[in-house]
């Protein structure tokens, strides 16, 4: 179990717990997200805010034992053969992985489409993310991942991926690059309001864009980003025939489809 108690950062009070689910941490701010990844991973010191097994997170070498931290924009690997990964892994971190699981996935991910090689392996940034992710889905650690979906474009790849997320009982807690993208394979969104609020909704919960042109005393979400829209969560039918009596208009929409009323394009 991990959790984080009366965190007080950016105007937030973040109280969560973590168990064995995958869970999307989303924000207007990434910067925000990031900072409480890296308390919540141990490698940062948060006020004794953070817990594994009740025990506090930073400089933990059991929970460290018992987890991965990775920020897929970031370059942790200089070839694609499983082996080499493994053997690295194992000398600097004391990690082991699959080695079996990880040649599999390197392959069905086709990593070499993503890699040219001259006195060394050359990857793209698409190529650096796969092997990341084959990393990650190679092992039964707990997963604490920020920009999961970072330089990946193919569907059938984060499909892929994400699907093998599932496949082990672990915490995975994910610091969402692309609510689009990662949607679809979440448990848990956090949302990180515009209103000071942490709210945990389902993945598959839908929420509503309606107009903002009355003071409505609704649960707030998030503003648009021209502020002529609020995203907001839970309406009733009372609401919704407020809605309609006050010519407010409205639309349900996903929640994975927020971004595109609060993000620029």
């Amino acid at each position: 179990m991990i959790n984080i108690k009366d965190l007080n950062i950016n105007n937030y009070i973040v109280n969560l717990e973590f168990s064995n689910l995958i869970y999307g941490l989303f924000a207007r701010d990434k910067d925000l997200i990031n900072e409480i990844l890296l308390m919540v991973s141990g490698i940062n010191k948060s006020k004794d805010n953070c817990f594994y097994n009740d025990e506090n997170c930073y400089d933990n070498e059991i929970y460290f034992k018992n987890r991965i931290y990775m920020d897929f924009k970031n370059e942790y690997f200089e070839t694609i053969k499983a082996s080499q990964i493994a053997k690295g892994l194992k000398k600097k971190y004391s990690l082991d992985v699959d080695t079996l699981s990880l040649a599999k996935h390197l392959g069905v991910l086709k990593i070499r489409g993503e890699c040219t090689i001259t006195s060394k392996y050359n990857l793209t940034k698409t190529g650096h993310s796969l092997v990341n992710a084959s990393v990650a889905i190679s092992t039964s650690k707990h997963l604490i991942i920020n920009n999961p979906t970072v330089n990946l474009e193919k569907e059938n790849d984060i499909a892929y991926i994400y699907n093998q997320f599932h496949q082990n009982s672990r915490i995975s807690i994910l610091g969402v690059d692309s609510l689009k993208k990662i949607g679809p394979y979440l448990e848990k969104v956090i949302l990180f309001t515009d209103f000071s609020e942490v709210v945990i909704l389902s993945a598959l919960e839908y929420v509503f864009v309606i107009d903002n042109t009355y003071n409505v005393d609704f649960h707030k979400l998030f503003l648009s980003l021209d502020s002529t829209k609020l995203i907001v969560h839970g309406l009733s039918k009372e609401d919704l025939k407020f809605c309609d009596k006050h010519t407010i208009k409205y639309k349900k929409i996903p929640l994975y489809e927020i971004e595109a009323y609060i993000w620029k394009k």
